[in-house]
């Protein structure tokens, strides 16, 4: 009887046993296949952020591409911050000058990162180049929001406000700031549309402008 006993509790101990492996197991792979899932989701969604920064940069590109050499529309109606009016061809173009283009200065439909990295390019070659050499171009309502703009953002250039008119870049067909250099002539070069995914193309273009002014 104890012999029975013995092997009635050894059998019982096996089961147990091989319910907790089992069990182990189970979890294990469920965890494994948790794990898995999450990576295939992760690589997903890194391959869609890739391509849709390709698409933006290629987007970026062509437009910037395109935009080399036109002559803009001299006939914009531009107001100064005192409010008085004047042609886009008045503007004192003794030498080249850096335009930069923020369409609203609230931007609210262009992201908030790419409008901070047009800020910051912004700054960066009123550094660099002088406030004196860079100009902005954007739209406003009101002159609060001017100041509000200047102010916020240590923004020392001259702003003028084109009333939502265009100049017939090919660059303004992107819902984001921009930027040329703006000759003589009248001819935009260098027009460049900031990424605030790619930092490194905005440092980079900013240190050509700066060699352009030497």
């Amino acid at each position: 009887m104890p012999s029975q006993k013995f092997n009635n509790s050894f059998w019982i101990i096996i089961c147990i046993l091989l319910f907790v492996i089992n069990l182990y197991t189970f979890y294990q792979n469920n965890n494994l296949k948790e794990a898995l899932d999450t990576i295939e989701a992760s690589s997903s969604e890194n391959i869609e952020l890739a391509n849709n920064l390709l698409n933006d940069i290629l987007k970026k590109e062509i437009l910037e591409s395109r935009s080399e050499g036109i002559i803009v529309n001299t006939n914009l109606v531009l107001t100064s911050e005192k409010q008085e009016e004047l042609l886009l061809s008045e503007i004192s173009l003794d030498q080249p000058k850096v335009i930069i283009d923020f369409s609203s200065i609230s931007c609210s439909s262009c992201g908030e990162e790419t409008f901070k990295e047009a800020v910051n390019l912004t700054k960066k070659l009123e550094d660099r180049l002088g406030a004196d050499n860079v100009i902005l171009i954007a739209n406003y309502k009101n002159y609060t929001d001017l100041d509000v703009f200047k102010r916020i953002n240590s923004i020392s250039s001259q702003i003028y406000n084109k009333n939502y008119q265009k100049m017939g870049l090919p660059v303004e067909q992107v819902d984001s700031p921009f930027v040329f250099l703006l000759n003589s002539e009248f001819e935009a070069h260098y027009a460049f549309i900031p990424l605030n995914r790619v930092a490194d193309l905005t440092d980079a273009y900013s240190g050509l402008l700066e060699n352009k002014f030497k």
